[in-house]
């Protein structure tokens, strides 16, 4: 959980005060472009900028298909009870169900239509996560309660 996230961090702060020095210093037009735009907007100012713009699509190819591929799998094992290997063919239904919805709501409300929906979907888990959140408090309790602590005796 640490690489992951320090290698975030570094690629943030690299690439976010590169886009800022540029518009402070350079006099660059960072932020007149879009979110989905301004770093690829920031390589074309680098040397090696075509280099970065394959790499960081690369990177966020694999993203998505490590996404969906984890999303399709978890939601075969669901729907087969449990089944840690779920039939390749319930993966691949998942995999359309999945990819057709994203379509859908891509050709009917762009971008904000999709994060709208995000949005109203993931609401109820909430209420879910809250309910997960007191339960492991409530498990902490009864564990704690549970261990007998250790007598001290008068050399201690």
């Amino acid at each position: 959980m640490l690489v992951p996230t320090l290698v975030c961090a570094f690629w943030f702060s690299v690439f976010g005060g590169t886009g800022i020095h540029m518009e402070l210093m350079e006099g660059a037009q960072v932020s007149a472009q879009s979110f989905e735009t301004a770093l690829f907007y920031v390589y074309k100012l680098l040397p090696f900028g075509t280099f970065l713009s394959i790499i960081t699509i690369l990177l966020i190819a694999t993203f998505f298909i490590t996404s969906a591929d984890s999303a399709t799998f978890v939601l075969g094992m669901q729907t087969t009870n449990g089944n840690i290997n779920p039939p390749f063919f319930v993966k691949l239904t998942w995999g359309l169900i999945l990819s057709a919805s994203a379509v859908v709501l891509m050709y009917s409300g762009g971008l904000e239509g999709l994060q709208t929906a995000i949005i109203v979907s993931a609401f109820p888990l909430t209420f879910v996560l809250l309910l997960m959140a007191f339960a492991i408090v409530k498990a902490f309790r009864v564990e704690v309660k549970g261990k007998v602590p250790l007598k001290k005796t008068k050399e201690s």
